[in-house]
């Protein structure tokens, strides 16, 4: 099943819900099904959540879409380091480059 929030401020307000332990722990006692269990729409509406005033609910989205947005910057950046240390390293440690000629290629 998936959830989809009504409106798109809910989204950073929502995802924190579903992945928050209380919400995990709910739907897992309230599951039906023995070998694999699942939980429909009306178990997951069981679960009360306190929806915080309009005002409280965009300073939080602006705090963390800035949280997410660097969060997908750093990911970036290792994903570049990887891929620069798979380059250099096997030529540094055959001697094709020295620790000289790489500092001069970054």
């Amino acid at each position: 099943m998936r959830l989809i929030p009504k409106r798109a401020d809910d989204k950073f307000i929502f995802g924190q819900l579903v992945e928050s332990n209380e919400y995990k722990l709910f739907i897992q006692a309230v599951a039906t099904g023995a070998a694999q269990p699942q939980a429909n729409a009306s178990i997951m509406a069981m679960f009360n959540v306190y929806v915080p005033p309009p005002e409280l609910k965009r300073k939080y989205n602006q705090i963390v879409t800035l949280i997410f947005d660097k969060k997908d910057i750093l990911l970036k950046k290792n994903q570049l380091l990887r891929r620069t240390r798979d380059l250099l390293l096997p030529r540094l440690m055959s001697g094709q480059l020295t620790v000289k000629e790489a500092e001069a290629s970054l």
